[in-house]
């Protein structure tokens, strides 16, 4: 099954285009604030890549957050257009498990940053000088070296989806 993989909740747009659990293309672009003109570029240049057309496709997937609220709309609104245009299914991913397997943290507010952790369940708010942010991945400014959502990720979980 082909699908595409849309994230747009970071300042970082990206597309993976999948063939089953196999990456055929990828494309990413930083661009804060401007994630609409972005994704669509990537999207464009990783179909071209893959040599893949929207009638080979046979469902979307958009990264659902948490991250950028103007972001993740622009992901989630792309996604369910061209699935709905295209008849299509679509299917969801948290930005959580774009960016890494374990800890991981995104900002949330001025300093304050959404975290999931093994040791709490679910996710909670930490400040940005929290000490349960070194041992997380992420991005924002506690983050020297971002790690954003990452669509090829999605490969290693495309059997656990639910479509709809």
């Amino acid at each position: 099954m082909k699908s595409i993989v849309l994230s747009t909740s970071s300042p970082q747009a990206a597309v993976a285009v999948l063939d089953g659990s196999a990456v055929v293309a990828f494309q990413a672009e930083f661009a804060p604030r401007q994630a609409e003109a972005a994704l669509f570029q990537a999207l464009n240049h990783a179909m071209v890549h893959a040599g893949v057309s929207l009638a080979e496709v046979e469902g979307f997937i958009a990264d659902v957050g948490p991250g950028s609220f103007t972001g993740v709309r622009v992901g989630v609104t792309v996604t369910k257009t061209l699935a709905w245009a295209l008849g299509l299914k679509v299917s969801g991913v948290s930005s959580f498990d774009l960016i890494a397997d374990g800890a991981v943290a995104v900002p949330s507010r001025r300093e304050m940053y959404l975290l999931r952790n093994e040791s709490v369940t679910g996710v909670v708010e930490v400040p940005a000088f929290s000490a349960d942010l070194a041992a997380a991945a992420g991005y924002g400014k506690a983050f020297p070296e971002p790690a954003y959502p990452d669509p090829r990720r999605v490969a290693s979980q495309i059997d656990g989806l639910r479509w709809v």
